[in-house]
């Protein structure tokens, strides 16, 4: 009895694993669908993340963002890629931020936010993306301190 319980539980996490993209695709070969709402369309995907490199527009979309990290983070692109996608207006008066112009400075320490930041602005390469836990806001709780993000340009911060 306790055996058969133990692999029915098993098989449900793999099944859940399975459905929600991590570890590898599910039946319609796109593993982050889970994502979407009914119709398939997000924020994430129908309000793509634009910059400027050297004057060329390039636009990221959440699934974008999603296959460069690849599926072991997704919870820390998706919040990257909010961050930026509320952060970004609030620096660009008017006009496209020029990518390596972009600094970051977060208390996250997540490899999927890394990832979206670096595939946006090539920060991490670039000496731009800086973990600082002294950002961190313990009076919002354990699971919540380390979601902050100080986002700047050269003009604006």
């Amino acid at each position: 009895m306790v055996g058969s319980r133990r692999r029915e539980s098993r098989a449900r996490r793999k099944s859940a694993r399975r459905l929600i993209g991590i570890g590898g695709q599910h039946a319609s070969e796109q593993p982050y669908n889970h994502l979407g709402d009914r119709d398939g369309e997000t924020p994430a995907t129908t309000n793509p993340i634009v910059v400027l490199d050297d004057g060329t527009s390039l636009a990221f979309s959440g699934e974008d963002v999603l296959r460069y990290s690849g599926p072991g983070s997704p919870a820390g692109v998706a919040l990257a890629h909010q961050a930026m996608q509320c952060g970004f207006p609030l620096l660009d008066s008017g006009a496209l931020l020029e990518r390596r112009e972009i600094t970051t400075e977060t208390a996250f320490r997540g490899p999927g936010a890394r990832d979206a930041f670096e595939l946006v602005t090539r920060g991490v390469t670039e000496g731009r993306y800086i973990v600082d836990r002294s950002l961190e806001h313990p009076e919002r709780g354990t699971a919540l301190e380390a979601f902050a993000f100080r986002l700047a340009d050269r003009h604006r911060r």
